[in-house]
């Protein structure tokens, strides 16, 4: 009866967030003809590591097509219990970050009405910033899942399956080189093996469904490609992309974002393909959207103005053409999205097409906990101190207590 009271509770104070929300917009559509914005500096904060220039031009742009506001972007590594801190210290607008971690957010967040989401944007990235059927942020970028890239200066045929990177691997280190880099201890990486095996994180529901013999064997299969030094071991992401980098890895498995990185280190010698399948069986990463929230804070009519302006020009055609031919970064507007589908190049499409095999990443409480749970006992699954079964059942049994 208490978790139904607090739920209910917690519903009725984000609808009432919401409504508040509707009526401002109201107000603002009603007097944005006849309001004069006085210049102010409008802060949002972004966690997209590695993308200055691109900051730097949405800014300029912006700000030279809206001489009411001076747009800036501050880059942080936000953590989902650190999102009000940043917004008082910072005198934060809004926030741009990944929808996987909304679950742990929505406290923060204010739900946005309607009208604040531009109709260019395929339903299918608005629902990753989707709880209770409530929208708590506009999709600015999709992406972040796993692809596969290669060096094409150690592999004369990139394998399609983990039955032929085994076979390659001897071949791979008679060169000097790791077969494979992949941050090992990383749940994001380690869940992707799942569907490989036919098993799954979430049923059709949406409860938790991790604790079944297809992921326990999944797990398994990765424990043995561990233990035959298929890894690069010892090495978090960084170092891992800078073996990879130096030539010391053949295949990095990687999200989609290090793209343009990975171009600027290896020029021609870079490849990318699909995750490797496992029997017939496709693997699939989840993917996830880099979105725009706003934080439940008492905003001026002259900022909210400013904010609509913003997501308009973000979700532009051409603000998201940018993103995909300077950035490699995948859009979320529909007509830029065939664009990529249809007269991108060989990386780009791939990466695209990889997108279409991935897996919407729930936007909840019970994905934000399985994470957390599965950070905590990786390390000890690879040690071989935990049963791929024990793990599992750990894991389950945090994800779905209250």
């Amino acid at each position: 009866m208490a978790k139904h009271t607090r739920e209910l509770m917690g519903e009725l104070i984000q609808m009432s967030r919401y409504l508040l929300l509707c009526l401002l917009v109201q107000l603002i559509s009603f007097t944005s003809t006849t309001l004069k914005v006085q210049a102010s500096e409008l802060h949002i904060l972004h966690s997209l590591w590695g993308h200055d220039d691109f900051f730097e031009r949405l800014t300029n742009d912006f700000n030279r097509l809206n001489s009411g506001t001076e747009l800036k972007f501050i880059y942080r590594n936000v953590h989902q219990n650190e999102i009000h801190q940043h917004v008082s210290i910072l005198d934060t607008a809004a926030i741009l970050m990944p929808s996987d971690k909304l679950g742990a957010s929505m406290n923060y967040l204010t739900p946005l009405p309607k009208a604040w989401l531009p109709t260019s944007i395929a339903k299918t990235y608005i629902d990753t910033v989707r709880v209770s059927n409530l929208v708590y942020g506009v999709p600015i970028m999709s992406g972040n899942h796993l692809v596969m890239y290669y060096n094409k200066s150690l592999v004369d045929k990139p394998a399609s399956s983990w039955e032929e990177l085994l076979q390659q691997a001897p071949i791979i280190r008679e060169e000097g080189a790791t077969p494979v880099g992949m941050p090992v201890h990383s749940p994001y990486y380690l869940i992707s093996f799942f569907s490989a095996f036919g098993g799954e994180v979430f049923d059709a529901s949406g409860r938790p469904n991790l604790h079944s013999n297809e992921n326990i064997e999944a797990l398994n299969f990765f424990k043995s490609l561990y233990h035959k030094d298929l890894f690069l071991k010892g090495c978090d992401m960084r170092c891992g992309k800078e073996d990879f980098h130096a030539g010391k890895v053949a295949y990095s498995i990687d999200i989609d974002g290090a793209a343009r990185e990975n171009i600027k280190q290896l020029g021609n010698n870079l490849g990318v393909v699909f995750l490797p399948s496992y029997n017939g069986n496709m693997m699939r990463s989840f993917f996830s959207t880099l979105s725009l929230y706003l934080p439940y804070q008492q905003l001026t009519e002259s900022d909210q103005v400013a904010l609509m302006r913003i997501i308009d020009f973000l979700s532009s055609a051409d603000t998201q053409q940018e993103l995909a031919t300077g950035h490699l970064l995948l859009p979320v507007h529909k007509s830029v999205e065939r664009l990529v589908a249809t007269k991108s190049d060989d990386l780009l499409l791939t990466i695209y097409q990889q997108l279409q095999r991935s897996i919407p990443m729930p936007p909840t409480e019970a994905m934000h906990r399985i994470w957390i749970k599965m950070g905590e006992l990786q390390l000890k699954f690879v040690k071989g101190e935990l049963s791929a079964e024990e793990f599992l059942q750990r894991v389950q049994k945090y994800a779905t207590t209250d």
